[in-house]
């Protein structure tokens, strides 16, 4: 008789935890950005946090600059959650525009 395992549990101990783990701190990251930035709605998106970084991604150039104004608000903001946050990556990302 075969034992029956979940998913989660084959993936436990893999790669694939990992990226999954790593996934959902960005899930986390993204929606604490949406709280704390009501005004930009659902228009960004927290594309990565590595090595210091945080990456955020608007749909067009017009959001990217009224992102830039708000730089410092948001490293600040990123320094709570994560004291190695010390850069601030900002991107256009076409495919995020509804």
């Amino acid at each position: 008789m075969r034992a029956t395992t979940s998913l989660c549990d084959v993936f436990q101990d893999t790669k694939c935890s990992a990226i999954k783990d790593k996934l959902q701190d960005i899930a986390e990251i993204n929606q604490q950005f949406h709280e704390q930035f009501p005004h930009y709605g659902n228009q960004l998106r927290v594309a990565n946090v590595n090595r210091g970084c945080i990456a955020i991604e608007a749909p067009n150039s017009m959001i990217l600059t009224r992102l830039k104004f708000d730089k410092q608000q948001i490293l600040a903001w990123a320094e709570k959650i994560d004291a190695t946050i010390t850069n601030l990556k900002l991107s256009v990302n076409p495919t995020l525009y509804k």
